[in-house]
Protein backbone atom coordinates (compact mmCIF):
# COMPACT_ATOMS: atom_id res chain seq x y z
CA UNK A 1 0.00 0.00 0.00
CA UNK A 2 1.30 3.35 -0.54
CA UNK A 3 -1.08 5.45 1.16
CA UNK A 4 1.96 5.41 4.31
CA UNK A 5 4.40 6.15 1.34
CA UNK A 6 6.37 9.84 0.36
CA UNK A 7 6.28 9.67 -3.53
CA UNK A 8 8.48 12.82 -4.87
CA UNK A 9 7.54 13.44 -8.55
CA UNK A 10 10.20 15.14 -10.58
CA UNK A 11 9.43 17.28 -13.75
CA UNK A 12 10.61 19.94 -16.13
CA UNK A 13 7.00 21.23 -16.90
CA UNK A 14 3.76 20.80 -15.45
CA UNK A 15 0.65 22.32 -16.53
CA UNK A 16 -0.78 24.61 -14.95
CA UNK A 17 2.36 26.45 -13.56
CA UNK A 18 3.54 28.47 -17.00
CA UNK A 19 6.23 26.03 -17.20
CA UNK A 20 4.42 23.57 -19.48
CA UNK A 21 5.80 22.98 -23.68
CA UNK A 22 3.64 19.65 -24.08
CA UNK A 23 2.31 16.67 -23.09
CA UNK A 24 4.64 16.08 -19.81
CA UNK A 25 3.78 18.78 -18.24
CA UNK A 26 -0.08 17.56 -18.75
CA UNK A 27 0.45 14.05 -17.67
CA UNK A 28 2.64 14.88 -14.71
CA UNK A 29 0.48 17.45 -13.05
CA UNK A 30 -2.93 15.09 -13.46
CA UNK A 31 -1.01 12.15 -12.34
CA UNK A 32 -0.55 13.99 -9.36
CA UNK A 33 -3.45 15.08 -8.88
CA UNK A 34 -5.06 11.55 -8.78
CA UNK A 35 -2.43 10.31 -6.60
CA UNK A 36 -3.30 13.05 -4.00
CA UNK A 37 -6.95 12.37 -4.33
CA UNK A 38 -6.36 8.95 -3.94
CA UNK A 39 -4.31 9.79 -0.33
CA UNK A 40 -0.90 9.44 -0.78
CA UNK A 41 1.43 11.90 -0.01
CA UNK A 42 3.19 13.27 -2.84
CA UNK A 43 5.74 16.19 -3.22
CA UNK A 44 6.30 17.65 -6.56
CA UNK A 45 9.68 19.44 -7.64
CA UNK A 46 10.20 21.20 -10.94
CA UNK A 47 11.37 24.61 -11.54
CA UNK A 48 10.67 28.22 -12.28
CA UNK A 49 11.49 30.10 -15.54
CA UNK A 50 12.64 33.61 -16.07
CA UNK A 51 11.24 33.81 -19.40
CA UNK A 52 9.10 32.26 -21.94
CA UNK A 53 9.34 32.80 -25.66
CA UNK A 54 7.24 33.68 -27.80
CA UNK A 55 6.42 32.27 -31.52
CA UNK A 56 8.74 34.93 -32.74
CA UNK A 57 11.40 34.00 -30.27
CA UNK A 58 11.03 37.19 -28.45
CA UNK A 59 12.04 36.29 -25.07
CA UNK A 60 8.91 37.54 -22.94
CA UNK A 61 9.40 38.10 -18.61
CA UNK A 62 6.77 35.42 -16.77
CA UNK A 63 4.63 36.99 -14.12
CA UNK A 64 4.08 34.18 -11.58
CA UNK A 65 2.25 36.81 -9.35
CA UNK A 66 -1.05 34.96 -9.60
CA UNK A 67 0.00 31.45 -8.50
CA UNK A 68 0.23 32.18 -4.64
CA UNK A 69 4.17 31.41 -4.79
CA UNK A 70 5.39 31.45 -1.01
CA UNK A 71 9.31 32.19 -1.08
CA UNK A 72 10.15 29.49 1.56
CA UNK A 73 14.42 29.74 1.71
CA UNK A 74 17.43 29.28 -0.51
CA UNK A 75 19.57 26.24 -0.49
CA UNK A 76 23.19 26.41 -2.56
CA UNK A 77 23.70 23.83 -5.33
CA UNK A 78 27.07 22.89 -6.54
CA UNK A 79 27.85 23.04 -10.21
CA UNK A 80 30.85 24.68 -11.86
CA UNK A 81 30.38 27.05 -8.96
CA UNK A 82 27.82 27.46 -6.10
CA UNK A 83 24.36 28.57 -7.36
CA UNK A 84 21.82 30.18 -4.92
CA UNK A 85 18.70 28.54 -5.34
CA UNK A 86 15.20 30.15 -4.45
CA UNK A 87 12.92 27.66 -3.14
CA UNK A 88 9.10 28.04 -3.35
CA UNK A 89 5.92 26.41 -2.53
CA UNK A 90 2.38 26.28 -3.13
CA UNK A 91 -0.40 23.40 -2.56
CA UNK A 92 -2.46 22.59 -5.31
CA UNK A 93 -5.03 19.46 -5.51
CA UNK A 94 -3.70 18.85 -1.51
CA UNK A 95 -0.54 18.50 -2.80
CA UNK A 96 2.57 20.26 -2.48
CA UNK A 97 4.59 21.55 -5.26
CA UNK A 98 8.27 23.00 -4.99
CA UNK A 99 9.99 25.18 -7.50
CA UNK A 100 13.53 25.68 -7.58
CA UNK A 101 14.40 28.63 -8.84
CA UNK A 102 18.16 30.60 -10.23
CA UNK A 103 17.85 33.58 -13.36
CA UNK A 104 21.43 31.73 -14.39
CA UNK A 105 19.94 28.52 -15.08
CA UNK A 106 16.50 28.97 -15.10
CA UNK A 107 16.33 31.16 -17.89
CA UNK A 108 13.49 29.22 -20.11
CA UNK A 109 11.96 26.09 -19.88
CA UNK A 110 14.45 24.20 -22.47
CA UNK A 111 16.84 27.12 -23.49
CA UNK A 112 20.19 27.14 -22.86
CA UNK A 113 22.92 24.97 -21.39
CA UNK A 114 20.61 21.45 -21.17
CA UNK A 115 23.40 19.37 -19.26
CA UNK A 116 24.30 22.43 -16.64
CA UNK A 117 20.16 22.38 -16.05
CA UNK A 118 19.78 18.58 -15.44
CA UNK A 119 23.03 18.50 -13.16
CA UNK A 120 21.05 21.42 -11.47
CA UNK A 121 17.42 19.66 -11.10
CA UNK A 122 19.68 16.23 -10.11
CA UNK A 123 21.49 17.96 -6.99
CA UNK A 124 19.03 20.64 -6.38
CA UNK A 125 16.05 18.09 -6.02
CA UNK A 126 18.34 15.91 -3.24
CA UNK A 127 19.58 19.43 -1.57
CA UNK A 128 15.82 20.54 -1.20
CA UNK A 129 14.79 17.26 -0.08
CA UNK A 130 17.50 17.31 2.51
CA UNK A 131 16.28 21.05 3.25
CA UNK A 132 12.97 19.69 4.40
CA UNK A 133 13.71 16.64 5.94
CA UNK A 134 11.75 14.42 3.40
CA UNK A 135 13.66 11.17 2.85
CA UNK A 136 11.07 9.84 0.20
CA UNK A 137 9.98 6.06 -0.40
CA UNK A 138 10.07 6.35 -4.00
CA UNK A 139 11.10 9.15 -6.45
CA UNK A 140 9.35 9.05 -9.84
CA UNK A 141 11.51 10.53 -12.36
CA UNK A 142 10.20 11.93 -15.58
CA UNK A 143 12.38 12.24 -19.10
CA UNK A 144 16.13 12.70 -19.79
CA UNK A 145 16.31 15.83 -18.01
CA UNK A 146 15.52 14.42 -14.33
CA UNK A 147 17.76 11.16 -14.43
CA UNK A 148 20.57 12.75 -12.27
CA UNK A 149 18.12 12.70 -9.48
CA UNK A 150 19.01 8.57 -9.87
CA UNK A 151 22.64 9.20 -10.17
CA UNK A 152 23.38 11.66 -7.66
CA UNK A 153 21.64 9.33 -5.19
CA UNK A 154 23.05 6.25 -5.68
CA UNK A 155 26.88 7.47 -6.89
CA UNK A 156 27.60 10.64 -4.83
CA UNK A 157 28.22 9.65 -1.00
CA UNK A 158 27.30 13.04 0.08
CA UNK A 159 23.56 12.43 -1.12
CA UNK A 160 24.22 8.70 0.12
CA UNK A 161 21.00 9.27 2.93
CA UNK A 162 18.76 8.92 -0.79
CA UNK A 163 20.35 5.73 -2.26
CA UNK A 164 17.72 3.91 -0.48
CA UNK A 165 14.53 5.44 -2.11
CA UNK A 166 12.99 3.29 -4.93
CA UNK A 167 13.47 4.77 -7.99
CA UNK A 168 10.48 4.68 -11.14
CA UNK A 169 11.31 6.80 -14.51
CA UNK A 170 8.59 7.67 -17.33
CA UNK A 171 9.86 7.85 -20.34
CA UNK A 172 7.52 10.87 -22.14
CA UNK A 173 9.25 10.71 -25.32
CA UNK A 174 12.40 8.79 -26.05
CA UNK A 175 13.62 10.33 -29.66
CA UNK A 176 17.18 10.90 -30.07
CA UNK A 177 16.22 14.91 -29.80
CA UNK A 178 15.10 14.01 -26.71
CA UNK A 179 17.79 11.73 -25.25
CA UNK A 180 20.24 14.52 -24.05
CA UNK A 181 23.30 13.40 -25.64
CA UNK A 182 26.19 15.12 -24.82
CA UNK A 183 29.75 15.42 -25.93
CA UNK A 184 31.79 13.06 -23.57
CA UNK A 185 34.75 15.82 -22.93
CA UNK A 186 32.02 17.06 -20.52
CA UNK A 187 31.66 13.96 -18.27
CA UNK A 188 33.71 15.57 -15.66
CA UNK A 189 30.91 18.31 -15.01
CA UNK A 190 28.56 15.75 -13.77
CA UNK A 191 30.94 13.88 -12.27
CA UNK A 192 34.44 12.31 -11.91
CA UNK A 193 33.27 8.47 -11.45
CA UNK A 194 30.96 5.80 -12.46
CA UNK A 195 30.75 7.10 -15.78
CA UNK A 196 29.85 3.75 -17.08
CA UNK A 197 26.34 5.13 -15.70
CA UNK A 198 26.43 8.29 -18.14
CA UNK A 199 28.16 7.08 -21.35
CA UNK A 200 26.27 5.38 -24.44
CA UNK A 201 27.80 4.93 -27.46
CA UNK A 202 30.48 6.81 -26.72
CA UNK A 203 28.28 9.74 -25.60
CA UNK A 204 26.67 10.91 -22.29
CA UNK A 205 23.26 10.00 -22.62
CA UNK A 206 20.87 11.28 -19.94
CA UNK A 207 18.15 8.72 -21.18
CA UNK A 208 20.26 5.58 -20.79
CA UNK A 209 21.01 6.79 -16.86
CA UNK A 210 17.74 7.28 -16.11
CA UNK A 211 16.85 3.81 -17.52
CA UNK A 212 19.56 1.77 -16.44
CA UNK A 213 19.45 3.20 -12.48
CA UNK A 214 15.92 3.08 -12.01
CA UNK A 215 14.04 0.28 -10.46
CA UNK A 216 10.30 0.34 -12.57
CA UNK A 217 10.88 2.12 -16.14
CA UNK A 218 7.62 2.85 -17.93
CA UNK A 219 6.32 4.61 -20.64
CA UNK A 220 2.90 6.73 -21.57
CA UNK A 221 1.04 3.78 -23.33
CA UNK A 222 1.17 -0.09 -24.55
CA UNK A 223 1.78 1.15 -28.05
CA UNK A 224 4.47 3.31 -26.92
CA UNK A 225 6.06 0.48 -25.22
CA UNK A 226 5.86 -1.76 -28.42
CA UNK A 227 7.83 1.04 -30.26
CA UNK A 228 10.53 1.28 -27.80
CA UNK A 229 11.26 -2.51 -27.89
CA UNK A 230 11.06 -2.89 -31.20
CA UNK A 231 12.91 0.33 -32.93
CA UNK A 232 13.99 2.28 -29.50
CA UNK A 233 15.78 4.98 -30.88
CA UNK A 234 19.26 3.37 -30.13
CA UNK A 235 18.73 2.05 -26.87
CA UNK A 236 16.56 -0.60 -28.28
CA UNK A 237 18.14 -3.52 -26.22
CA UNK A 238 18.29 -0.94 -22.83
CA UNK A 239 14.62 -1.25 -22.86
CA UNK A 240 14.55 -4.37 -23.74
CA UNK A 241 16.50 -5.40 -21.07
CA UNK A 242 14.50 -3.18 -18.70
CA UNK A 243 11.45 -4.20 -19.63
CA UNK A 244 9.88 -1.19 -20.31
CA UNK A 245 6.45 -0.88 -19.06
CA UNK A 246 3.28 0.67 -21.42
CA UNK A 247 0.80 2.37 -18.98
CA UNK A 248 -2.80 3.67 -19.99
CA UNK A 249 -2.68 7.54 -18.93
CA UNK A 250 -5.92 9.05 -17.47
CA UNK A 251 -6.71 12.82 -18.03
CA UNK A 252 -8.11 15.18 -15.37
CA UNK A 253 -11.81 15.12 -17.16
CA UNK A 254 -12.76 18.24 -15.12
CA UNK A 255 -9.80 20.52 -16.96
CA UNK A 256 -10.59 19.19 -20.01
CA UNK A 257 -14.19 19.85 -19.88
CA UNK A 258 -13.68 23.46 -19.49
CA UNK A 259 -15.21 25.38 -22.60
CA UNK A 260 -11.85 27.11 -23.23
CA UNK A 261 -9.79 23.98 -23.57
CA UNK A 262 -12.12 22.12 -25.63
CA UNK A 263 -12.25 24.76 -28.09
Amino acid sequence: MLSNKTIVFVTPELKTFKNRAGGLGQVAEEFVKYLSEMGIKVITVSTLYKYKIDDSGKFEEIDYSDLNLQFIGEIEIPIDKTYKTKIFRVQKYGADFYFLYNEEICISLYYGDLLKYAIFLGKGTLELLRFLNIKPNMIHLNDALTSLVAFYAKNNIHYFEFSDAKFVFTIHNAGHAYQQIFDLSRIHEISDNNHRYLIWDNKINLMYCGTVLSDIVNTVSKDYEVTLKVYGEGLKDVFISKNVIGIVNGIDVEYWQDEVYRN
